[in-house]
């Protein structure tokens, strides 16, 4: 047996699935394709029309004339949100996360917004293209408190707020269609002066519903 012949043509095959196996491995090394991905971001704000403390005490409302009042926005001075999740509802698997807390929440107070702030809820996260009905930020919990001079039937000043369905739902009027490549941001509008439903009697109310009147708007911007 020619020893010499053997051993080159073994030492070639070497070389070769050595060659083959590099090959493999930088093509499955290389990043993935997402040039077809677009952006969306939530952000959030208020519409004025809550009032605001200060220009109640002005018109004369005092301890004692507050109370013979009936509770409204205009009675709120913090409403407290903590959000464990947002996401859209559509695209091929049912849902898009935009957001999920790990174990800081998102936290925000409503009545912050009422001179129409902008606060960022999300980054701009990579969504496929596909047409979404919904937008859903889940509650983790609420707060509300009142103003200075309000108080709950039980004498206490604040209160756990419910959240009906325990998520803020926007929807999408006709669905939002995404396209690939694009930036989509949507702005929600808290109507903050209809957004609270008072429980029990109108002077003295039991408890407190969060039921948020909520408008958007779309800004696109395509890369």
């Amino acid at each position: 047996m020619n020893m010499k012949n053997t051993t080159s043509r073994s030492l070639v095959a070497a070389l070769s699935l050595v060659g083959f196996l590099l090959l493999a491995a930088g093509c499955d090394s290389s990043p993935s394709d997402t040039s077809g991905d677009a952006t969306f971001q939530v952000q959030l704000t208020g519409a004025p029309g809550a009032g605001s403390v200060s220009a109640l005490q002005v018109a004369g409302y005092g301890p004692t004339a507050a109370q013979e009042t009936p509770m409204s926005a205009q009675q709120v001075s913090m409403a407290e949100v903590w959000i464990s999740q947002i996401y859209l509802v559509g695209g091929g698997d049912g849902h898009v996360d935009l957001f999920v807390a790990d174990e800081d929440l998102l936290y925000f107070d409503l009545m912050e917004l009422h001179e129409g702030i902008e606060v960022q809820l999300t980054d701009q996260v990579p969504v496929p293209e596909d047409r979404y009905g919904q937008l859903r930020l889940v509650v983790d919990s609420a707060h509300v408190t009142l103003a200075e001079g309000y108080t709950f039937s039980d004498d206490s000043y604040d209160k756990a707020a419910t959240v009906p369905s325990g998520f803020l739902r926007v929807n999408l009027n006709g669905d939002l269609v995404i396209e690939g490549g694009e930036e989509v941001v949507v702005l929600v509008d808290f109507d903050l002066s209809r957004s609270f439903t008072f429980q029990g009697p109108p002077q003295a109310p039991m408890g407190v519903q969060i039921k948020p009147v909520l408008f958007h708007e779309v800004a696109r911007n395509t890369n």
